[in-house]
């Protein structure tokens, strides 16, 4: 599917990315965005300074919002531990056909297993667009793509 005589940046496009501080146990949830153009999805987490277990996720929703927000698929990773989990990377796969079509808006959600706080960011990125320009998808705030 991956074109080699094409820019990655012109089969890939960014849907989505949130940063910030994780606060203990409380989730981190995106805001949603439509998903029914990608033929595959790619969520990326980095981690910053974090002591704690977390969890990464892939929500669905019934619109931007978050209307009904559940988990479509999850990481559980990373065991508390004081410096194992610094500067580590999750990717989520997710593949069209895993969608809900009575949820078909995606977002992210990023939780610590305990008080502790740290760091983080995640991406999610849509790939092989049906039929739509890849310039038209892209939600996100992307500044710059430089060839």
């Amino acid at each position: 599917m991956v074109d080699p005589n094409r820019q990655l940046s012109d089969q890939i496009y960014v849907m989505l990315g949130i940063t910030g501080v994780l606060n203990g146990a409380t989730p981190v949830d995106s805001a949603c965005v439509d998903a029914k153009a990608p033929r595959k999805i790619l969520a990326v987490f980095a981690l910053g300074d974090v002591a704690a277990g977390i969890t990464c996720s892939i929500i669905k929703a019934s619109d931007t919002s978050g209307t009904g927000a559940v988990v479509i698929k999850t990481a559980t990773i990373l065991a508390a531990h004081a410096t194992n989990n610094d500067q580590a990377q999750v990717l989520i796969n997710l593949d069209q056909a895993e969608l809900d079509t009575a949820k078909p808006f995606l977002g992210l959600r990023i939780v610590a297993d305990g008080a502790e706080t740290g760091r983080y960011s995640a991406v999610l990125y849509g790939a092989f667009a049906r039929e739509t320009p890849l310039s038209s998808l892209d939600h996100a705030k992307v500044l710059q793509i430089v060839v």
